[in-house]
Formats: C-alpha cells, sequence, structure tokens
C-alpha cells in the first residue's frame, strides 16, 4: 500500500514527502501545492479533526 506520501497539518496546510518523488520519480506536480492552506468548510464541526490530523503526521506521514 502507498501511503504516507501526503499530509495535511493540524493548521491545515498541505505538505509532500520527498520520498514521493524517491520511490516513483514522479509527483513534482504536488511540490506546487506545499505549504499551502487547504480550503475546509465553513462549519467548524465539519472540518477535519485536528488531533487526527497530527496523528497522521507523526504516524503515517513519510516526512
Amino acid at each position: 500500500m502507498n501511503t504516507g506520501y501526503v499530509t495535511v497539518t493540524p493548521d491545515y496546510r498541505f505538505h509532500v514527502s520527498d520520498d514521493l518523488f524517491d520511490d516513483f520519480h514522479n509527483g513534482r506536480e504536488h511540490e506546487r501545492y506545499a505549504g499551502r492552506v487547504i480550503i475546509v468548510p465553513r462549519e467548524p464541526s465539519d472540518r477535519p479533526d485536528r488531533e487526527l490530523l497530527a496523528w497522521h503526521g507523526q504516524a503515517v506521514f513519510r516526512g
């Protein structure tokens, strides 16, 4: 399974692992979005859970 190549931080910023290019020799198009804030729903209850985003960044992301 190919997981952990991208993540969203608890402050809703998109990040791309260098491993994406190293492992697949592609993914450079994702880099232009690196560090950018993603658009989230206006309603706080509809937004991604910040604790789960933090978990993903620590446990799954290859960054």
